[in-house]
Formats: structure tokens, C-alpha cells, sequence
């Protein structure tokens, strides 16, 4: 078997706008990182369609199809489309286990709790109190893209009556700029140490129509060429998701155990290595567009990309394994892996580092409890009357507490209901019989479709599938305690 690998460019000639749904309203949200799912589309589009462009165009239709089935049904997986402009990429993998202080010390970075757990809060101390900041922790959600900078561009249009505006009527559709570049990479499994026609015909350029709006938008000029595979690293390392996965279990059922599937993958290779129990992950829908028949395709559960897990004691077999992905529909470009020593993780949030002090910041001390709650001495020797001393660090809520306190008044007595909802079906499965596993294939993880659901941010959404996930007894002190907050909030909407 030989691996080969290809990196390829796409310069656009007009913008690239590659819708996220198949809903249309007033604003339709876009992919700012290409999946490798709409790269392929656009190649098999090519490979029939284009006359400048079409593989071997005077053969047999019966061997084109099977050149065809031979490539894009086996052999080739495309990665994700990351924009760069000058070389440098705009859009930054982001791993789910990563998180950074939301205040005084965002410059530190992002820190992987993966490599070091830090807690909950930010634990640098503060040098004016000598506390912890404590401060909220910003998640990554895998690939992002930053605001401004020209990589986004948006045209709004107007529907027409008589020749008039229609009141109401804005669509706005948003875009890639046609000044930047979408490079990636993709291999090709084959069985021969030369090169097959099909993959000759990928190092031939030519221009595709990426994403929507192909009449107007998505011409990109394609140029790949072919780099050398390098091995993946041992050890004990970071397994992250590169782009969204699509696993299910032994009876074919959806499910976003990551641990497990990395676990799979191990053992099948033969080779060896211990997948810790922990896993970041975040639950996303994909669903994708279907050219020939011109429908959308189903919607599938998937865990997205920048999830991550730590494997302890990997050898090269098993690396090597990894490093062909996880899950299925593999060919179409998901479940796409990034393998990483685990020393090379961020710790910008280490809390036995030297952090030099931010000057003109706003502590989290004072942001808590007030200018006063420091210690403040008057003079250099000012009498005890003239000293105020620190109190005591409050008493941490609980999750529900905490996580009503983040949503809001507006937003949480829909959440509650929701949560006291699930949490008693949850109960409710348990009682009848159901092991945990199907309980939350079954239960919990479809939460993230409900409606109430989707006010939530993917914080906050975690937060919840955690409450009505937890283990028998905790469960149900959670449900006593978002009953108590929804009792608390209507008696505050009353008075």
C-alpha cells in the first residue's frame, strides 16, 4: 500500500460563499473554513462536467466511471479549505480543550487542559490580593476565523415590486474574499507505487465552482502538488479532530463517543496505546448537498471538529492508524485527525509560570466585590481602625445556579424546564432498566436538537448536557435545584 500526499490551493476568481444549511432567511451563515466535503463535490463536478477540465474526456464512459469509483469512492480523503493570505492562515484550529481567561490575562493565550487541568476559573494569582483571578474561562470551538480584516464580505440585495424595494424584504449573503487563498491537503491510498491517471488528473490545474451561487460565485482556480507524508509523532499524544467526525457504535446507532472510536482504531491496527477516559467534544449537525439529485443530504449527529482526546504509550502502528481518521464517510472528508506531542501544548494559563502583572487591568477582585473589598491602608502607619481586610472568598454556586446566572433571566426559565424535562426522562430511563451508554445515545445527547436548546451557547449547551448527564444522586440535586431557581425567577417576575 502506498500513502501519498497532496497539498492543494484554491485561488479564487470571484468570492466563495458555501452555505452552513439548506435554510434560507434574511442572512444565511457560511463555512469560513471549507470542509473537504464541498472540495470533493466540486471536483467530481469537475470530472464530469468541465469540458477544459474533465478527466480523459475521449475514453470510455464505463472507464471513467470506474477511474472514478477507484478515487473519490476509495482511495482519496480531502481535508478542510483553510483561508491564508500571504501565506500566513487566518483561521486558527482551536481545540476544544482549550480555554483562556476572558479578562485581565487574555494575552496570556490559550491553555490545553489536556496537557494540565487548571480547574474551572483562571488560577493566576493576582499580585495586588495574592487570590486566584478566578476569572470565567473562554472555550475553543474548534476553527475560527478572527472579525474584520477584510476575510468576510457581505452583499445585501432587495426583492423587487414593480420595480420597487419590498418593505422587509434584505437577504444578505455573506462570503470569503476573493483576496485570499484556500490551501489543504488530501491523500490518496493506492495499491501502486506510480501514479494512477486519476491522480494525475489532480495535479493538472483547472477551475472549479466551490459552494453556492455557482452561477455568480465559487470560481477557484485548482493547483495541487505532492508533498512528502510525514510520520506521525508516539508516545503519550494529543489526538484532535481536524474536521467533524461521524461515528456510531456496534449496532450502527449515532453516537459521539470519541474515546471509544480512537480506542477502535487502536485495536484494529494492532498496534498499542492506552486512550485516556476524558474527552473534550463538542456535538454539532452536519448535513451536506447532494448535486446530481439536487436534495439535500440527511442530517447527522457528528462530534466537531477541535475535539480532543490524550493517549498514553502510542506506538508508530497504532499512530499510523490514527493518522488515517476516525469514523465514517472517511472518503468524503470527516473524521480527519491531527496527532500532537503533548509537550507542545499551550500552557499559557500555567499556574507555576511567571506571569509578569498587567498594568491598568481590572482585577478580579474588584470586579466581584468592589474597589473596597482590597486591602487598603491609608497611611504607612495607619491605625487599625484604617485597615480593611479582604472577607472571605464567597461560597462557589452550584452548576444550576451558576449556569441560570450566565444565561439570564431572559433565557433561563426555558432552559429549567428543559433541564427538569430531560433530567426526569433521564431518571425515568434509568429506572426502567437502560444502561448509561443508552441512556445518553437515547436521552441526553439529543438534547442539543431541542429548540430551547439553540438560545444557548455551545458553553452553556455543554453545561446542561453535564446537569442532565450526571450520575444517579447528583442528578437528582441538580433537578431539586433548577426547580428551586424557576420558582425563585417567577417570584421575581411577579414582584
Amino acid at each position: 500500500m502506498t500513502v501519498r500526499r497532496f497539498r492543494y490551493t484554491l485561488t479564487p476568481l470571484s468570492r466563495v460563499s458555501a452555505g452552513r444549511s439548506g435554510a434560507v432567511q434574511n442572512s444565511r451563515p457560511i463555512y469560513h473554513v471549507i470542509p473537504g466535503t464541498v472540495v470533493r463535490g466540486a471536483l467530481g463536478t469537475s470530472w464530469w462536467n468541465k469540458i477544459d477540465a474533465a478527466y480523459q474526456p475521449n475514453t470510455s464512459r464505463e472507464k471513467q466511471t470506474q477511474a472514478f469509483n477507484e478515487l473519490f469512492a476509495k482511495a482519496m480523503r480531502i481535508g478542510p479549505a483553510i483561508p491564508e493570505r500571504d501565506g500566513v492562515p487566518g483561521s486558527e484550529l482551536r481545540g476544544v480543550s482549550w480555554v483562556r481567561c476572558k479578562y485581565r490575562h487574555s494575552h496570556y493565550g490559550w491553555h490545553d487542559l489536556a496537557a494540565m487541568d487548571i480547574g474551572r476559573t483562571c488560577p493566576i494569582v493576582e499580585p495586588d490580593t495574592g487570590y486566584p483571578c478566578g476569572g470565567s474561562l473562554e472555550l475553543g470551538k474548534g476553527w475560527s476565523l478572527p472579525e474584520g480584516n477584510g476575510w468576510i464580505v457581505e452583499t445585501t440585495r432587495t426583492a423587487l415590486e414593480n420595480g420597487a424595494p419590498v418593505k422587509g424584504q434584505l437577504f444578505t449573503r455573506p462570503a470569503l474574499s476573493k483576496t485570499i487563498e484556500l490551501v489543504g491537503t488530501l491523500t490518496v491510498v493506492g495499491q501502486d507505487e506510480n501514479m494512477s491517471p486519476g491522480e494525475q488528473w489532480l495535479l493538472t490545474e483547472k477551475v472549479l465552482s466551490v459552494g453556492g451561487q455557482r452561477s455568480t460565485l465559487g470560481r477557484c482556480r485548482w493547483r495541487a502538488d505532492e508533498i512528502k507524508a510525514s510520520t506521525p509523532p508516539n508516545g503519550t499524544v494529543i489526538v484532535r479532530l481536524r474536521s467533524d467526525a461521524i461515528l456510531v457504535d456496534e449496532f450502527g446507532f449515532a453516537t459521539t463517543d470519541l474515546v471509544r472510536a480512537v480506542r477502535e482504531a487502536i485495536e484494529k491496527s494492532g498496534g498499542s496505546g492506552t486512550v485516556r477516559p476524558k474527552a473534550w467534544t463538542r456535538h454539532v449537525s452536519v448535513s451536506g448537498w447532494h448535486g446530481v439529485s439536487g436534495l439535500p443530504k440527511p442530517e447527522e449527529l457528528a462530534v466537531s471538529a477541535g475535539s480532543t482526546v490524550v493517549v498514553d504509550e502510542l506506538d508508530a502502528v497504532a499512530a499510523a492508524a490514527l493518522d488515517n481518521g476516525v469514523g465514517i464517510r472517511r472518503v468524503e472528508g470527516f473524521g480527519m485527525i491531527d496527532i500532537l506531542p503533548i509537550d507542545e501544548a499551550p500552557k499559557g494559563l500555567d499556574p507555576n509560570a511567571e506571569h509578569p502583572p498587567t498594568p491598568g487591568a481590572t482585577t478580579a477582585s474588584e470586579r466581584a466585590m468592589g474597589e473596597s473589598s482590597a486591602i487598603e491602608i491609608q497611611t504607612e502607619h495607619a491605625p487599625p481602625s484604617q485597615v480593611r481586610i479582604a472577607p472571605e472568598p464567597p461560597v462557589p454556586l452550584s452548576p444550576v445556579d451558576q449556569l441560570t446566572k450566565d444565561v439570564g433571566t431572559a433565557r433561563a426559565p426555558k432552559m429549567l424546564k428543559g433541564i427538569l424535562t430531560q433530567g426526569r426522562q433521564v431518571m425515568r430511563w434509568r429506572d426502567n432498566g437502560f444502561a448509561d451508554p443508552i441512556v445518553r445515545t437515547s436521552v441526553v445527547e439529543p438534547t442539543i436538537t431541542l429548540p430551547w436548546m439553540r438560545l444557548l451557547s455551545m458553553a452553556e449547551q455543554e453545561a446542561v448536557l453535564d446537569i442532565i448527564g450526571a450520575e444517579p444522586t447528583t442528578l437528582s440535586r441538580h433537578l431539586y435545584d433548577a426547580r428551586r431557581c424557576l420558582d425563585a425567577l417567577a417570584k421575581e417576575a411577579e414582584s
